[in-house]
């Protein structure tokens, strides 16, 4: 604008600013998107070596505003999905059926898409987004059927270990009786196979 009207002097033309313009500020907020604690610098004076005390004064101490799940203790301050978002990846070690029973959310909990990708991507939770109702996923449904996949890996690496132990295959599938026989028989033809 300044450079169309050439209206611009001495220093100005520098900054490209008059002395009556004016700018608005903008805070930059970084997001972590992990629960572990983060360890690396937030503020430029935690990477410099060696600096002369002298020096220390004239220096722009630049520090960034950080939010990690980690350490937020009190979720109920922030109004947005992202609340929930944070505090699915702060609590992603937890049985997450009983964090969504325990939530003062509810049976009807629902969070968009977008919010289920975010989560799905920095946790590898899998939630299924196939059951979507209005664009929504139910968290309560999505939960559940997390665990179950959980306690279907565990049931499979319960089967593999007694193959290996040279269990017979019918006590086996008798005592795992959560995956369907197929799947055993195939475990235990695939490990006997290379054994």
């Amino acid at each position: 604008m300044h450079k169309e009207k050439k209206d611009l002097k001495n220093a100005e033309f520098l900054s490209g600013l008059t002395i009556d313009d004016k700018i608005k500020p903008v805070i930059t907020i970084v997001l972590y998107w992990k629960n572990d604690e983060w360890i690396a610098p937030t503020k430029l004076s935690e990477m410099f070596t060696n600096l002369p005390g002298t020096l220390g004064k004239f220096i722009n101490d630049y520090s960034i505003n950080l939010i990690t799940p980690h350490d937020i203790k009190d979720f109920s301050k922030l109004k947005t999905e992202l609340r929930d978002v944070l505090e699915f990846i702060k609590r992603q070690d937890e049985d997450k059926l009983l964090f969504c029973m325990q939530s003062e959310r509810g049976d009807d909990w629902s969070m968009s898409v977008e919010s289920i990708n975010i989560i799905n991507e920095f946790t590898g939770a899998g939630i299924r987004i196939d059951e979507t109702e209005g664009g929504k996923v139910k968290m309560c449904r999505a939960t559940e059927s997390i665990r179950e996949e959980g306690e279907q890996k565990k049931s499979r690496e319960i089967a593999e270990s007694l193959v290996k132990n040279g269990v017979p295959l019918d006590k086996i599938i008798a005592s795992i009786p959560d995956i369907p026989e197929d799947e055993i028989q195939e475990i235990f033809n695939n490990i006997t196979k290379k054994s």
